[in-house]
Formats: C-alpha cells, sequence, structure tokens
C-alpha cells in the first residue's frame, strides 16, 4: 500500500503548483483561527514542487524551528513554520483564547492550503500529535514525526503529570502545573510545564538556559487534557512517515515510538545520537543530523526512480 501511495504521488502534475510557489513571499499571515503562518520562499537553485511546513511542540515555540525551514528553503522547498494559538503567554492573548485540538487541526490546514497539496508536514512533539490528528480528515503528501506524541497519548501525559491509572486526569489534578516550574513567569490560563532537565541536555558546558528560555512556552492544561480524551483514530494511513527520536529523550520513551511506527506500519526509523527531547535548542549537532536524516529519507523515497 506505501509502494502504491508513493507511486501515485509522484504521478502528480508537479508544474501545476507553479503558480503558487511564484505567489509565496517571506512574511508572516495569521489567519482566522488565530495560529500564525510564517513562508520561507525557495532560495535554491532549483525549485521543489513540495513544501516544508513546520509545527512546533508543547514546550517550544515556532522560532525554534526557522533555521531549520530556512535550510530547506536554501534546498529548493518553499516552506513555513506555524505558530500554534493559545501557546502565548501574554497577558493580552493567553487569558483569553480557548485552545482545542480540533482548532489546531484547522490551523494546520490553512497553513497547507497557503503552502499547496504536496506539502510534507514536519511535527515535533504535541505538534506531531496534531498532524496525526489531522490525517483523520486530510491528507499530505509525507509526515516526518520527532520526538511525537502518539497516536494514544494517555500513557505519556500520565508520566508527565505524575498520575497513575487511577487518578483522574482533570483539571483539579493538573492545576500544580499552573504558573511553575522554569514557566514561573506565565500569566492567564493554568499551563502544563515540564521540568528543565526533561527538556534539554544541561550537562555539556554550551549550555545556556537563559537563552533557551527565550523559545519556550508551554500548553495549557485544557488542551493537555483534550489529547488525553481524543485519540488519533483512523483506519490506515498511506501518507509515508519518518519518525525520528532523540537518544537522550527524556519525554517520549521507545514504547511510545514503538506506537506511532504500528500504528503508520513504517519501517522508517531514525535515532539521533546524543540529542535531547529539545535538541533543536541546545545541540547543532544534532540539528544537523535531523536534517541529514530528513534529506535522505525524502530523497530516497520523492527523488529516485
Amino acid at each position: 500500500m506505501r509502494g502504491s501511495s508513493l507511486a501515485f504521488l509522484r504521478k502528480q502534475n508537479l508544474c501545476s503548483l507553479g503558480g503558487l510557489v511564484g505567489r509565496l513571499s517571506s512574511q508572516s499571515r495569521r489567519f482566522s483561527s488565530k495560529g500564525k503562518l510564517s513562508l520561507f520562499p525557495t532560495q535554491g537553485d532549483t525549485e521543489s514542487a513540495y513544501s516544508f511546513l513546520f509545527l512546533h511542540g508543547g514546550w517550544e515555540k515556532a522560532s525554534s524551528w526557522e533555521n531549520t525551514a530556512k535550510y530547506f528553503s536554501a534546498q529548493g522547498h518553499n516552506t513555513g513554520t506555524l505558530s500554534f494559538s493559545g501557546f502565548d503567554n501574554s497577558k493580552t492573548r493567553s487569558q483569553n483564547e480557548t485552545t482545542t485540538i480540533h482548532g489546531l487541526v484547522e490551523e494546520v490546514q490553512e497553513a497547507t492550503k497557503e503552502l499547496g497539496s504536496l506539502t510534507v508536514l514536519i511535527a515535533p512533539c504535541l505538534g506531531g500529535f496534531v498532524a496525526q490528528k489531522y490525517l483523520e480528515s486530510w491528507n499530505v503528501a509525507a509526515l516526518v514525526l520527532i520526538n511525537s506524541f502518539p497516536p494514544n497519548s494517555e500513557a505519556l501525559l500520565r508520566r508527565i503529570a505524575g498520575l497513575n491509572e487511577a487518578e483522574s486526569f482533570d483539571e483539579k489534578s493538573l492545576s500544580k502545573y499552573g504558573y511553575s516550574g522554569i514557566f514561573s513567569s506565565l500569566v492567564g490560563k493554568p499551563r502544563l510545564t515540564i521540568e528543565t532537565e526533561k527538556l534539554f541536555d544541561t550537562s555539556g558546558s554550551n549550555f545556556d538556559l537563559n537563552s533557551a528560555q527565550a523559545h519556550l512556552q508551554a500548553p495549557t492544561t485544557a488542551l493537555a487534557i483534550d489529547i488525553f480524551n481524543n485519540p488519533v483514530h483512523f483506519e490506515l494511513n498511506h501518507v509515508p512517515t519518518l519518525v525520528i527520536r532523540s537518544e537522550k529523550d527524556r519525554i517520549i520513551e521507545q514504547e511510545d515510538v514503538n506506537e506511532i511506527i504500528a500504528f503508520h506500519q513504517t519501517e522508517d526509523a531514525v535515532e539521533i545520537k546524543d540529542a535531547s527531547h529539545l535538541f533543536i535548542l541546545d545541540n547543532p549537532a544534532a540539528s544537523v543530523d535531523l536534517r541529514k536524516a530528513i534529506e535522505e529519507w525524502f530523497g530516497r523515497n520523492f527523488l529516485t526512480r
């Protein structure tokens, strides 16, 4: 099935996207659904029909992925980073926004409309869960999941919150996460925070927590509950899928990765050595390895034959 899907994608009239590609410019667009898409048009000598859309995870901002998006823009892809609504920590926005998985999926839909039908979704952490929920209703050219939440994130969220199976997963049980930890300055709705040492490899001599914190945010506890109660459901994913996990990730465990691989029926899995959950912020070498892994997989599946 996966092979026939690839063949179908290669038969598309790639030139039909020329008009859309030509209209892309380096800018940011805020959607009616409150998501914000930053566009990085191709800077390469050749122009690929495949666009790359980068989502962000639960605890980092979309800006964390800009350098990676710009790298693939230089390789000939139109790229974009999507900043989800409801993660903003400022007084003016976070107090009144109610974010749901359905709403985030709609933001992805608006962004993929902008980038075209041959969009590759590249999604870390919580963004990976949103990308998988997106596939319940729509399709993309390919999917790259990086340290992603699994399709059923109940066990993962219980581990993060320190709640056993006998305890309720609700606002009351999660209230201890509001205004705490590394996000002590947060205002507005209660947030699901997490310890610094679980996000980063803090052992390195070059690690700068103050610099990293500028790129951090957190999902509301209400969104975490929505994820908990709404696992991903679809019969079979025909989308080519690459699964990437960090060797030193202290949030996503091997059992989560195994669930993702089985769910998407993919054999394409890569481990990034000496990388933390948020290696995109603390490990430039791991970020280079990520780019290489995506390039090799993409070239093998879409640029051969």
